[in-house]
């Protein structure tokens, strides 16, 4: 048996004892599935969801579920975005590209820079691994990636995988407009880079001299098409901001004595609702144990990274974008997992203050490290009943 990625098993080839490679399994994974576009509501990428059409046992992947049961892998999901080799200290604002939505509606897309997305993959494949060895399968598998370099890897690559063209165009004829869609336009990336269009207003109002030496700059600028194939989080979790929405907007915020509550601030919203508490808790134990198991913060904790199995109560973290190491020079992480729940309030503190400067720009995220006795309690449960 051969493990690829972090326990999501590639079965071997039939009658054979060698197995399938990563890329064989992936291609022949899509070549049978049904694609439908999951999400394109993020600033970089668009996320698809693969239904294995076959016999499940004919799927490439498996895995044991917490029965100990083999199961075949039969979903899973693909992050198609565009890249391009550009500097870490330029801005995002200056690379942006625009598409035509299906509804009609023009939306913009950034460039992500290319060597930080070989980070998050890289990052994200560590933390699954060390997260499964720590029975904390709490970071999604990462099954395949690649990143093609330029237009005759990306045609071949769509010539020879029909499958990724047809995934590809599924999207692209939904849009009505061809050349409105994120497809045609990442092909007039390779095939007219000096003619590209890319869109920044404040560019605009600079003087000519520095526009010229902008589009000069511009002109050294690669362009590439990235994608990471991960597993499928199951239909039980929730994504966190649907849960929480409802309970603050609907039940805390709607009654006249509770309006004033400032929606970010956990501790004051929490002692309305015990169910929120609870989730509140179930996504901190989480994110503290992704910490003190792989030294990592993923570094995004808004709403729509975090989902949520109410019932088993555990938390899947999603999108390793902003991932990166978390301050240990004095060993705090590295203490008996006794001693991490003992500085569990110090060890959110530099989860978060890893990520964000301080407490006025990321408000959003306040709740990740304010927490009372209550919450410590809670956390507590948690941890003891996942540590049985």
């Amino acid at each position: 048996m051969e493990i690829h990625n972090s326990y999501i098993f590639i079965k071997s080839k039939k009658d054979q004892e060698e197995f399938y490679s990563q890329e064989e399994s992936f291609y022949y994974f899509l070549k049978n599935s049904k694609t439908e576009l999951l999400s394109d509501t993020s600033a970089f990428s668009f996320i698809y969801k693969c239904t294995f059409k076959k016999n499940p046992n004919k799927s490439p992947y498996y895995y044991f579920n917490s029965k100990n049961e083999i199961k075949n892998v039969t979903k899973i999901v693909i992050k198609c975005l565009l890249l391009n080799d550009r500097k870490h200290d330029t801005s995002y604002d200056d690379y942006i590209w625009y598409y035509k939505k299906s509804c009609g509606e023009i939306s913009k897309k950034y460039f992500e820079i290319k060597k930080r997305f070989m980070e998050e993959i890289r990052i994200q494949t560590e933390c699954s691994q060390k997260t499964f060895k720590c029975f904390n399968r709490n970071v999604p598998v990462v099954l395949y990636s690649n990143i093609f370099e330029n237009s005759s890897s990306f045609f071949k690559m769509m010539n020879d995988n029909y499958a990724i063209k047809i995934m590809l165009h599924e999207y692209e004829n939904k849009t009505h407009v061809k050349n409105k869609s994120w497809l045609h336009y990442f092909q007039s990336c390779f095939t007219n880079q000096n003619n590209r269009k890319i869109e920044n207003q404040k560019e605009k109002e600079k003087e000519n001299n520095n526009e010229k030496q902008k589009e000069n700059n511009d002109t050294k600028i690669n362009y590439y098409f990235g994608i990471i194939a991960m597993e499928y989080i199951p239909s039980n979790y929730k994504i966190y901001y649907d849960l929480i929405k409802p309970i603050i907007i609907d039940e805390i915020k709607a009654k006249p004595e509770y309006n004033h509550i400032y929606k970010y601030d956990s501790l004051t919203l929490s002692e309305k609702s015990i169910r929120l508490r609870w989730l509140y808790n179930i996504a901190r134990y989480d994110i503290f144990r992704l910490a003190i198991d792989t030294g990592y913060t993923q570094g995004d904790y808004h709403t729509d990274n975090l989902f949520v199995d109410e019932e088993l109560q555990r938390t899947i973290i999603i999108d390793f974008g902003k991932a990166s190491k978390i301050y240990n020079k004095d060993g705090v992480l590295s203490l008996p997992i006794k001693d991490n729940i003992i500085n569990l309030q110090t060890i959110l503190e530099r989860i978060f203050y890893t990520t964000f400067n301080d407490d006025k720009k990321c408000d959003e995220f306040i709740w990740l490290k304010n927490i009372d006795e209550y919450d410590y309690d809670i956390i507590l449960f948690l941890h003891e009943m996942r540590e049985s």
